[in-house]
C-alpha cells in the first residue's frame, strides 16, 4: 500500500511540472503548422485571451509606436458591452482580429460538433460587432492534434502557432524582456522570422512590451500581422 501511495504520488507531481511547464499542450509535432512567417525579416506580435481590461493599455503602445499586432478573442468575453467596444477599436486601429474559440476549451477533447461550436459562435459574436469573418485561429493551449487540424481546414481556417514563447503567464516582465534579449542575440533577419505569442491579461508583459517592440525593431524585423505573415 505505502509502495502504490509513492507511485501515486510520483505521477502526480509529475503531472504538476509537466502542466507548469507545458502550458497543458497537447500536440503532435508533425501537424504544426504557421510557427513562423513566410518571409524572413518580419515578426508578428500576437495576444491571446482578450478581450481583457488591458487592450486599451496595449492599444495606446502600439498607436505610439507604430506597430500593428493580431489579436486572438475569445467569444465568451464579448457578451460585455465595454469588451465590444474595446474589439471596435481594435479593428479602426488596423489590427487582425482572429479566433480563440468561444471557451477557452482545449479542443482535442471535443467532439466535431462541439469543436465547431466553439470556433463558429465565436466567429457569429465577432462579426455582430464588426463586419469581419476572422481566418485565423490559435487553438487554446496550442494544443492540436491531426483530428483536429482537419476540422479546420474543414471550417476554412488557418491555424496559427509561434515560434518565441517567454512564457508570460508565469514569468516576471524582467525575465520576458531577458527571454526575448536571448533568443533574438544572433536573430538574423535575412534569414528568419517570427510570432511570438502573447497574453493581454498579463501586465507583466505590457509593463516592458514598449522594450520588446524596440528590440524587435533594432534587430532589423518588420512587425506584421498574421494576414501578411502567412
Amino acid at each position: 500500500m505505502v509502495q502504490r501511495a509513492k507511485w501515486f504520488l510520483f505521477f502526480f507531481f509529475s503531472f504538476l511540472w509537466l502542466a507548469a511547464n507545458c502550458g497543458y499542450s497537447s500536440i503532435i509535432q508533425n501537424v504544426i503548422q504557421n510557427e513562423k512567417c513566410k518571409t524572413n525579416g518580419m515578426f508578428a506580435l500576437t495576444f491571446d485571451d482578450g478581450v481583457s481590461k488591458n487592450y486599451d493599455i496595449i492599444l495606446d503602445i502600439l498607436k505610439k509606436e507604430k506597430v500593428k499586432a493580431t489579436f486572438f478573442v475569445i467569444g465568451e468575453t464579448l457578451v460585455y458591452p465595454s469588451n465590444k467596444q474595446k474589439l471596435k477599436r481594435v479593428y479602426a486601429n488596423g489590427h487582425l482580429i482572429a479566433n480563440h474559440t468561444w471557451n477557452h476549451f482545449s479542443l482535442i477533447n471535443l467532439n466535431e460538433e462541439k469543436l465547431e461550436k466553439e470556433i463558429l459562435d465565436t466567429q457569429k459574436e465577432i462579426y455582430r460587432i464588426i463586419p469581419l469573418t476572422t481566418k485565423y485561429i490559435r487553438t487554446p493551449y496550442g494544443s492540436i492534434n491531426q483530428k483536429v487540424l482537419n476540422n479546420l481546414n474543414k471550417l476554412g481556417y488557418v491555424s496559427v502557432y509561434w515560434n518565441i514563447d517567454t512564457k508570460d503567464w508565469k514569468r516576471k516582465s524582467n525575465q520576458i524582456l531577458e527571454a526575448y534579449k536571448k533568443i533574438l542575440s544572433n536573430a538574423d533577419p535575412k534569414k528568419t522570422s517570427f510570432i511570438s505569442v502573447h497574453h493581454d491579461r498579463r501586465m507583466e508583459t505590457i509593463k516592458v512590451l514598449p522594450e520588446i517592440i524596440q528590440l524587435v525593431k533594432s534587430k532589423g524585423f518588420r512587425f506584421v500581422r498574421i494576414s501578411e505573415c502567412l
